[in-house]
């Protein structure tokens, strides 16, 4: 009975934290974004609030694997600009958003050899944000990415994970 006591005043406890409105999503607020790598690729970019609920966001990103011939591994990388725009739905500590915008990538290496070497791609997701803090936030996204140049393919999704500070 106990230990059922204490996980109903856990879940109060998270809920109450979940839903309070301690956060940075006000005009002219700028974050700095760093992505949590989860493989050879990495990103940090910054968004800038135009106004309350509605950030712009550019994402510069990076990624390079090196040349290891026990592992079949050729050496190659890539480079990514995107632009974002991120509608957040509550104005809440856990703030879910929907996100829309494009990127353009240039790839390099013998990775690459056999592949088209600049991308343009639309993307469009959800994502959520958690306030540890006023001024730093948690969180994650899915996104739908879409090539349309140099030719139209069926879209991957992509997932990643973020930590941002607020000025």
């Amino acid at each position: 009975m106990r230990k059922f006591v204490y996980s109903c005043l856990l879940i109060i406890a998270f809920t109450g934290i979940a839903f309070a409105q301690e956060n940075s999503l006000k005009a002219n607020k700028f974050g700095l974004d760093f992505t949590i790598p989860a493989s050879i690729a990495a990103s940090v970019g910054g968004r800038f609030h135009i106004e309350d609920l509605l950030a712009m966001q550019m994402e510069f990103g990076f990624g390079y694997q090196v040349e290891d011939e026990n592992d079949n591994q050729v050496e190659g990388g890539g480079l990514k600009l995107g632009i974002y725009m991120n509608k957040y739905l509550l104005d809440r500590r856990a703030a879910p958003y929907i996100k829309g915008g494009l990127s353009f990538a240039k790839n390099f290496g013998d990775l690459n050899e056999n592949n088209d070497d600049f991308y343009i791609t639309i993307a469009g997701g959800v994502g959520v944000s958690f306030f540890v803090t006023k001024e730093f936030s948690i969180g994650g996204e899915a996104l739908l990415a879409i090539p349309v140049s140099p030719t139209v393919k069926i879209g991957t999704t992509t997932t990643q994970l973020f930590a941002t500070f607020y000025f």
